[in-house]
């Protein structure tokens, strides 16, 4: 990964690092960041620790089960060929970043932002280890914190469940006191597909791998965010 990297130019490296948010695959490959990455792709949290997990980490993602973790790190299930396993339940950007490959996700969620909704800060992350709802699995919990609205992460599109990320956004907004919620949340959808039609812009002029790679998640992302219609009270 830091090889196919190393191909595009550095100052381009260093947007895609700082603008886009396409994480350290792009940064200098010091031996230490390589050992990082290394360790970070084979491990998973296990009862609040991250652990590596030997043998079952040469699992490959797909169209297979979650890893089960109540007794350790196990995966069971029946499979016509290949063993799959389903790494996680980020979006596609969230699956480049971790692993470095580009695959079709059923979620988007939005890049992390910093705005405003009515007088208070609003700030979405994309930090999906924080605490979720038991109602829906993907309602966040809410901090205020120095006048600001914080959102550990925001679902902007699902191909399952099209009509559930707008009325997620207003429920959080109207169950914390605002009013007037409802351009913020057109706007925080407009400047995530600037966000990924400026990646494909700047990676147009290259025919390498690794753009390939990127260019094909963006294209993921903004398929999957436009699976956002309606609203779906809950």
């Amino acid at each position: 990964m830091f090889e196919m990297a190393g191909a595009i130019p550095e100052e381009v490296r260093h947007i895609l690092v700082t603008q886009y948010g396409c994480g350290t695959w792009f940064a200098e490959p010091t031996n230490e960041l390589i050992q990082k990455r290394f360790f970070e792709t084979r491990t998973i949290k296990y009862r609040g620790k991250s652990v590596v997990m030997p043998l079952i980490e040469l699992v490959n993602h797909g169209n297979g089960p979650e890893y089960d973790l109540n007794d350790g790190v196990s995966l069971y299930g029946t499979f016509a060929g290949e063993v799959f396993v389903q790494y996680s339940y980020g979006d596609c950007f969230d699956y480049f970043r971790s692993w470095g490959f580009a695959t079709q996700r059923p979620v988007a969620f939005s890049v992390g932002l910093e705005g405003t909704i009515g007088n208070a800060r609003l700030q979405i992350h994309q930090d999906f280890t924080g605490c979720v709802t038991s109602e829906r699995s993907w309602i966040p919990d809410v901090y205020e914190k120095e006048g600001a609205v914080l959102l550990p992460f925001l679902l902007l599109g699902s191909t399952q469940f099209a009509r559930l990320p707008r009325n997620i956004f207003y429920r959080l907004m109207r169950d914390a006191g605002y009013k007037g919620f409802e351009e913020t949340f057109d706007m925080v959808r407009h400047l995530n597909r600037l966000h990924f039609i400026g990646l494909l812009d700047t990676l147009e002029p290259f025919d390498l791998p690794i753009a390939r790679t990127l260019r094909a998640m963006a294209r993921y992302q903004l398929r999957t965010m436009s699976f956002c219609i309606g609203v779906r009270e809950i």
